[in-house]
């Protein structure tokens, strides 16, 4: 039976998706709340993709705001994105945000640690795609 292989993320690209430096991965894994680095040599360290993937499910599941949506699967190609970036995509505040995840208008945020919250890209970007062409349909700009 042939095993599959497992695929290596360097730490950038784990901050990249996490949204975390690596000094606070190191501490995070050191409490046990992110997966274990592996050694590949004397300076080279990385996570596996799997892991990384299982830590991202256990925190969109763990989410309170917007559950009631269909269950999500994180999959390779997804990140969380914070509050920047947020900022930069969707042209609401953070506030107004708040009240449409409450009010199941949006995607609910993901919290990431006491002080950290973030959202599934994926979702987002769902969710603009959807708001885009829900108002084109008011508007009367629908192509037909």
């Amino acid at each position: 039976m042939k095993r599959s292989a497992t695929i290596y993320l360097r730490a950038s690209e784990v901050r990249r998706r996490v949204l975390y430096s690596v000094p606070n991965l190191y501490l995070l894994e050191t409490v046990n709340q992110f997966p274990k680095r592996i050694h590949l040599g004397p300076r080279r360290i990385v996570w596996s993709l799997s892991d990384v993937l299982k830590w991202m499910q256990s925190k969109v599941d763990a989410r309170t705001v917007g559950a009631t949506r269909p269950k999500v699967v994180v999959g390779p190609e997804d990140r969380f994105i914070g509050r920047k970036e947020i900022r930069i995509l969707v042209p609401y505040s953070v506030a107004h945000l708040r009240l449409l995840e409450r009010a199941g208008n949006f995607p609910g945020r993901i919290r990431l640690g006491a002080n950290r919250a973030a959202w599934l890209e994926r979702e987002v970007r769902d969710w603009m795609e959807a708001h885009e062409s829900r108002s084109r349909k008011e508007s009367g700009d629908g192509v037909t």
